[in-house]
């Protein structure tokens, strides 16, 4: 069992909470053997007490108040429990008392600030409170006076992976807003390549890479990882400068599109559909996969319960609008439809299970028909279901370029706004652009 600050600060007993204890031994063996910082954990319990967390930092720094060691709390990957967010912790750091928080340095005599922050990069993601740049450069920039410490690593993304007897397994990714603590490397990693350099360029305190270092190929992992910090920070070794125009590659092709990286860091989907003469795409693999983000992201939890429900409307409206476009084609090349026997609990909002089922068969259904029929009409319609899917796509996505906290107002707004002309998308000419 981890040490945090949960629980009551004395037992029935009258004594310290184990945990209080253990921490304060920790941090007085921190102080003697020289470390500056001690991080800290608030505890993920969904009854944690703030009160009771407040107490216990109280009386830790009071116990420990004959060391420099500063209590660096770290912001949680769960999203359910008291300290969770930034905004908590601060109110926490705000609520110690005085002479507890401010200590005269052993050394130097100065006046230092015995509690500040540690940003963890995956915690703040898979907590639901971030996924964007933009979101990581307002914590930094509001809060840089106190996160004197940033552990670095990335989101597991979906994968498949070969183990030593050759046998092939598949990796889960990580949803957002899960409060699933699994930390990944960060070039294999769903968060786009710009927070890292973003966090390399702006952190003012020290940074930790905490990635996995469990086996042979780890390790080769992190020296990568190392490099391509140090490129960000435009801080490489002579020794690595043949590398430069590898890592300038490598970074360019970490940043290719991804509907869940958020629409500033590459193409649009709109985009890629009008280059699809350059770039061919297999139009059923495009479904496919539009289908399978549809699933994911249903899975998502957002941190403010305000936004969280926005975002829930925002979702059902797009499940309706693609799976309309793809019955359609369906209907027109497989009208004969048998209808279900099994009601709906909602006749105007059907469950998500039998919405996804009936669109996979669908999906499945045009496949077939794709296969035994190759007509020029139905390629013709594929290419038009993509590019109605996309405009789909890049409507909702354009809701990353808008403060979290506003989706719920601007939707309406939003969904007015068009995408690219007709006369831009027919153009044989066009550009990759940002709308």
């Amino acid at each position: 069992m981890g040490l945090d600050l949960s629980g009551n600060t004395y037992n029935k007993q009258g004594n310290l909470n184990w945990r209080i204890t253990r921490i304060i031994e920790e941090v007085q063996r921190a102080h003697r053997i020289g470390a500056r910082n001690y991080v800290l954990h608030i505890g993920t319990a969904r009854n944690n007490n703030k009160n009771d967390v407040i107490q216990n930092l109280q009386e830790i720094l009071k116990q420990t108040k004959d060391t420099d060691v500063i209590i660096l709390l770290e912001n949680s990957a769960a999203n359910k429990c008291y300290g969770a967010t930034i905004e908590e912790l601060i109110e926490i750091k705000s609520k110690v008392h005085k002479e507890n928080r401010y200590n005269k340095h052993l050394a130097t005599g100065k006046t230092i600030d015995r509690v500040k922050l540690c940003f963890d990069t995956q915690h703040y993601f898979v907590a639901g409170a971030g996924r964007t740049t933009e979101d990581y450069k307002k914590v930094l920039d509001k809060y840089e006076k106190d996160i004197q410490l940033c552990h670095i690593n990335n989101v597991v993304c979906a994968r498949k992976i070969k183990n030593k007897n050759s046998h092939i397994y598949e990796i889960k990714e990580t949803i957002f807003g899960s409060g699933h603590d699994i930390h990944e490397h960060l070039l294999t990693g769903l968060l786009p390549q710009e927070i890292f350099k973003t966090m390399v360029q702006q952190c003012k305190g020290a940074a930790i890479l905490e990635t996995p270092r469990k086996k042979d190929w780890d390790k080769q992992e992190q020296i990568k990882e190392v490099q391509t910090l140090r490129y960000y920070a435009m801080d490489i070794l002579s020794s690595d400068r043949e590398l430069e125009k590898e890592l300038s590659d490598r970074i360019k092709k970490l940043n290719e599109w991804d509907p869940r990286k958020g629409i500033q860091y590459s193409d649009l989907p709109m985009e890629v559909v009008n280059n699809y003469q350059e770039n061919p795409i297999d139009p059923m693999d495009y479904l496919m996969n539009s289908m399978k983000n549809l699933s994911l992201e249903r899975k998502e939890r957002y941190q403010d319960q305000q936004e969280n429900e926005a975002r829930k409307n925002i979702h059902n409206d797009k499940i309706g609008q693609i799976t309309q476009k793809i019955n359609e084609v369906r209907n027109k090349y497989s009208p004969r439809i048998k209808p279900s026997k099994k009601k709906n609990k909602s006749p105007t909002s059907p469950l998500f299970s039998n919405l996804w089922k009936k669109t996979n068969d669908d999906l499945e259904e045009i496949k077939k028909i794709q296969n035994e029929n190759d007509s020029k009409e139905l390629i013709t319609d594929l290419k038009r279901l993509i590019e109605n899917i996309a405009d789909i796509e890049t409507k909702y996505l354009k809701l990353t370029r808008i403060d979290g906290r506003d989706v719920h107002k601007n939707w309406k707004l939003i969904q007015e706004i068009p995408t690219l002309p007709e006369d831009v998308k027919d153009h044989p000419e066009t550009k990759k652009k940002k709308l």
